[in-house]
């Protein structure tokens, strides 16, 4: 189970949400926050990346969901260590991400920039419920 698209504008985020919250829902994730950071890290790379960027989602284990967004970028930045002031009308999205990840991280080269999270799903017990972390 995989998600491979490539977003070319902002009037591309609608259904791109709908289409990772089936993917998540259907991995049986917290479909609402991999949405959430996934629409953040999109629209970053379309703001700031270079027009376009590439949305690769997968389960690469049971119990992980990963998605990579990967832009024409090439500048090196790193998450930030606090949200901005709330004066500020940016720079929440990379913080927004970093709370709801289990690990994220930002992969630069000269060629591409590629912003990445995974999210760990809950264990679920034999009768099916999920087991809250403890």
């Amino acid at each position: 189970m995989t998600i491979d698209v490539v977003i070319g504008d902002e009037r591309e985020l609608r259904q791109l949400r709908r289409v990772v919250g089936d993917f998540a829902h259907c991995a049986g994730a917290l479909a609402n926050d991999i949405v959430l950071a996934v629409n953040e890290l999109v629209t970053n790379s379309l703001m700031y990346g270079g027009g376009s960027c590439h949305v690769l989602g997968s389960c690469p284990t049971d119990q992980v969901v990963r998605f990579d967004v990967a832009d024409r970028g090439g500048v090196g930045f790193d998450f930030p260590a606090d949200f901005s002031p709330p004066t500020s009308m940016t720079g929440r999205g990379l913080m927004i991400v970093r709370s709801v990840a289990s690990r994220c991280g930002i992969d630069t080269g000269p060629k591409a920039t590629h912003v990445w999270f995974e999210i760990d799903l809950p264990e679920v017990r034999a009768d099916g419920r999920s087991r809250q972390p403890g």
